[in-house]
């Protein structure tokens, strides 16, 4: 069986990161910014919550692609919050508006939900 290190598990929340919308590619410095420490503790949490039975660098092989889905949507979760739609009233008509980046983070974490 293999053993995936925790550079390897970082590498491969990296790749399993969606930066692009449906035709437009959606601006993520936050996430293009973020440390492989930063990363790995979004793998240590889903790791943690799941298979707390194993050391982070003992993980079975079959159960690297749910770690890492339970980390993209953590990962998600935490880029959207960055990114929650800033709420602009005003007294003489009140309008919402919602951000591409924060929509496009909460679809992504219904996919991975679903």
């Amino acid at each position: 069986m293999k053993r995936f290190t925790t550079s390897e598990l970082v590498s491969y929340l990296r790749v399993a990161v969606e930066v692009q919308a449906e035709g437009a590619v959606v601006s993520d410095t936050g996430y293009l910014a973020m440390s492989d420490a930063q990363l790995e503790e979004f793998i240590k949490v889903a790791a943690t919550n799941s298979f707390s039975k194993y050391p982070l660098d003992k993980i079975p092989e079959d159960a690297i692609y749910p770690i890492i889905l339970l980390a993209q949507r953590g990962l998600y979760f935490k880029l959207a919050t960055i990114a929650a739609p800033l709420y602009n009233l005003q007294a003489d008509g009140a309008s919402l508006s919602r951000t591409q980046i924060f929509e496009h983070y909460m679809a992504l974490i219904k996919q991975i939900d679903s």
